[in-house]
């Protein structure tokens, strides 16, 4: 069972996000491994794991040890840092991490500022306020 923070992007999602996500965590964590409910898990550099424009969920973790930390032993204090949760929902975008202000909290932080920035490019529409800033 994962417990910890939830961070999340409001606004109609799709599985084109959850693509977008791990992609982009593939710069920063290269050696992770990705499960995908109804599908094998995967290293994140699998040409098999793409596209995810489908996938509802996945969870994200740092490294093989780490998968297989969490496969045998659920959470623990050593993994807890290890694995990053993404859900696409009708009305938002939504992660899970151990504690927002760890390691992890703060790659989804700036993951969901850039995922905030590009819906509002694709939309044509000047950033947020708080995005100008």
């Amino acid at each position: 069972m994962m417990g910890g923070d939830d961070l999340w992007v409001e606004g109609a999602s799709n599985g084109a996000e959850i693509d977008l996500t791990v992609r982009w965590l593939r710069t920063i964590w290269r050696d992770a491994m990705v499960e995908v409910p109804g599908r094998p898990v995967l290293p994140i550099r699998s040409g098999r794991l793409f596209p995810l424009t489908h996938a509802a969920e996945a969870f994200i973790y740092r490294d093989p040890a780490s998968f297989e930390s969490w496969r045998r032993d659920g959470l623990t204090a050593e993994n807890a840092d290890a694995v990053i949760w993404v859900s696409s929902h009708e009305d938002a975008l939504s992660f899970v991490v151990n504690d927002r202000n760890s390691a992890s909290g703060k790659l989804v932080s700036e993951l969901l500022e850039n995922i905030e920035r590009n819906r509002w490019l694709l939309r044509g529409i000047t950033p947020s306020p708080r995005e100008a800033a």
